[in-house]
């Protein structure tokens, strides 16, 4: 787990080469989970939040404007967290999908509400096809 997670890291800009499933798969759940608990943390702080605000206030304005901070906040989180998920998850989905044999570029599918598509695709064995996405610099690369 520990060398898959340290190869993403190492390799993150480079769509060139080959992933192996292990780098993949650990990497997809680390950022899967992590990005799991800041959504549920974030939401658990603004539930407690509005509980003691609504309990505090007797001021419908104050609640309805606490309330619409929150939906904000919570859609700035939303994009962050959907932004960094293309940044953290897009090379390495590219590099497994070029290891499984197919173009890299499948990956934009998911754009496209196809998502689906390329991660079952990542779900494939190593393909000897996918040697052909390889540069002289990536052959031995682990």
């Amino acid at each position: 787990m520990v060398q898959a997670l340290k190869l993403n890291k190492k390799y993150l800009w480079h769509f060139s080469g080959r992933a192996s499933r292990s780098e993949f798969w650990w990497a997809y759940l680390v950022w899967t989970v992590g990005t799991s608990l800041v959504v549920l943390v974030a939401y658990l702080v603004w539930i407690i939040a509005m509980f003691v605000v609504f309990s505090r206030t007797e001021n419908s304005q104050d609640t309805s404007t606490f309330f619409v901070v929150g939906a904000v906040l919570f859609l700035l989180l939303g994009v962050a967290l959907t932004i960094l998920s293309i940044i953290f998850t897009l090379s390495v989905c590219w590099r497994r999908l070029q290891d499984a044999g197919f173009p890299g570029a499948l990956w934009f599918l998911n754009l496209v509400g196809l998502g689906i598509v390329p991660f079952i695709m990542c779900m494939l064995d190593s393909s000897p096809d996918g040697l052909r996405y390889d540069k002289p610099e990536d052959v031995n690369r682990p």
